[in-house]
């Protein structure tokens, strides 16, 4: 685990025990505007985690709100969205995950996948 995961998972840890004055003043601190005032404490402690994090890792890219506009447009019109049949990966890609304190990789062959070598 990179010391930066370590700082955000201890930083995001904290949180919950956190009185609800603090998690109000991070909220404003971090989106710059006060939360509404019956927000409840559950969706401090999460808004207040997500932005953390958005600041650590990066938020959205620039193409998914129009996506998401774009999703909500159909939405609002037709009353269903389409669901998408998963996500197709170019051979060659390489998926990679840290579990448990082990990196796994996954990598995209032409008849299925390849992990650990096999």
């Amino acid at each position: 685990m990179s010391e930066l995961s370590v700082l955000i998972a201890g930083d995001l840890s904290e949180l919950h025990s956190l009185v609800t004055d603090v998690l109000r003043q991070r909220w404003t601190e971090l989106y710059g505007i006060t939360p509404a005032p019956r927000i409840s404490r559950d969706l401090l402690v999460r808004g207040v985690a997500y932005r953390i994090q958005e600041e650590m890792h990066g938020g959205l890219g620039k193409a998914r709100p129009r996506q998401l506009q774009r999703l909500f447009e159909v939405l609002r019109d037709s009353g269903t969205v389409p669901v998408r049949q998963g996500l197709s990966f170019k051979m060659g890609t390489k998926l990679i995950r840290q579990w448990k304190g082990r990196v796994h990789e996954v990598v995209i062959a032409g008849d299925g996948y390849q992990w650990s070598g096999r």
